[in-house]
Parts: C-alpha cells; structure tokens; sequence
C-alpha cells in the first residue's frame, strides 16, 4: 500500500495492489514458490494514480502477507485456500544497501498549481 500519512497519526490509503510471492513473473508463467531466507527480487506496479501530499505530511509503504478480506487470503504455505485450512506466518524483509537498492519511484506532474484554498490555509 501507498499510504498519506498526517501529522496528527491519521492515514489514507493513496494505492493499494498485491503480488503474489508465487506469482511474481507473471501470472502467464507456472506458479513458483519461494524459500523462506532466499532473496527475491520484485517489481510491483503500483499502478496510476494522483495526489497532493500536503506539508508536514508523510509517505508510507506498507507491505504485507494477506489483505483479507479486500483480496482472497494467503494462506503462506503454497497450497489451495480450497484445499486446506493450514496457514503459516510469513516474514517479510526489505533489502535495502548498496547490493540490493529499493526504491520506490513517485513521478511529479509538471506544472501542477496548488489550489488557493490550501495555499491559504498554510497546508
């Protein structure tokens, strides 16, 4: 998720899309698991969206394993949700050093005016 952070704690979701570790060539290409402690490399599209992050305003990334009940659960063991009811916890880690940079790319629309009205209010 692409998440508007406000000063005062509260968030709005800018962007929300899942990948699936299993199917992160495509979802032409067969299915294949991964191994807990190998390194994975992921492009996730986010998709197009827009929006004005005001002042003092943060941008957050969130990641995650499941976002049941908005897409079909993830079960985090590779089988059928049909098929069993087993689950297992999933860790996540991000790599982030000069051997593995991540980055997330926000593109500024040019010649975009901020309206009066939050000019005004100092936002």
């Amino acid at each position: 998720k692409l998440v508007d952070v406000h000063p005062d704690g509260h968030t709005h979701n800018v962007l929300n899309r899942i990948i699936r570790a299993s199917l992160r060539r495509g979802s032409k290409l067969p299915p294949s698991l991964i191994q807990p402690g190998a390194e994975y490399e992921y492009t996730l599209e986010l998709g197009v969206t827009a929006t004005m992050f005001r002042k003092a305003h943060l941008i957050r990334v969130e990641v995650s394993s499941s976002d049941f009940p908005h897409f079909a659960r993830n079960l985090n063991t590779g089988q059928s949700n049909n098929k069993t009811a087993e689950t297992a916890i999933a860790h996540q880690t991000i790599l982030h050093d000069p051997s593995h940079p991540s980055y997330i790319e926000l593109p500024i629309a040019p010649d975009v005016q901020v309206p009066a009205q939050v000019v005004a209010a100092g936002q």
